[in-house]
């Protein structure tokens, strides 16, 4: 991760996360091949208790007959304090893989809540539900045979179990360091 600016005034706070797949184990788990990708996040802190957040990810990837194309994702996620315990969130979600064969645009709302437990733990409930035709109607994170297919949905939205929100390290030192540890 390269953190680039934190915010200042209407500017928005900056970070890029460099990423590849890499093949590793059974060929019936990898591509065989690197797929480089980037992360690119902007937030800004509205107030106190409101944050937007966007995410620009731009991805090698293949097709399930070996074609390779590119995979932009892009977000916009609107999170809202309640208390220290508590926040909400509902994000937009586009998956646009540009010149693939066989996968499809698909839009997704993803709304959620956070339960902040103890400092160093935290309860995610949240689901998406897809907003068109090739998008899968409803899921939440623990589908997983439902995602066999969607592959980058699977890894997006499983990837919140392991960030707040999906902010940045900064984003979430701040929110633990001031709703949990009270700083």
């Amino acid at each position: 991760k390269v953190a680039l600016a934190k915010q200042s005034g209407i500017l928005p706070e900056l970070t890029i996360f460099p990423q590849m797949r890499v093949p590793s184990g059974s060929s019936a788990f990898t591509s065989g091949q690197v797929l480089p990708g980037a992360n690119f996040v902007y937030a800004w802190h509205v107030t106190d208790k409101f944050e937007l957040e966007c995410n620009t990810q731009v991805n090698k990837r293949l097709d399930d007959d070996a074609h390779m194309y590119t995979e932009i994702l892009q977000t916009l996620n609107l999170a809202y304090d309640l208390n220290e315990k508590f926040m909400v969130f509902n994000e937009f979600v586009l998956y646009s893989p540009i010149g693939s064969h066989t996968h499809h645009v698909e839009w997704y709302v993803h709304p959620g809540l956070h339960y902040f437990i103890r400092p160093n733990g935290q309860l995610d409930l949240h689901a998406a539900v897809g907003l068109n035709r090739s998008a899968i109607d409803l899921f939440g994170v623990a589908h997983r045979d439902v995602l066999a297919d969607h592959g980058w949905a699977f890894e997006y939205f499983d990837a919140f179990s392991e960030t707040i929100a999906g902010g940045t390290a900064e984003i979430q030192r701040d929110l633990i360091g001031e709703r949990v540890l009270g700083l």
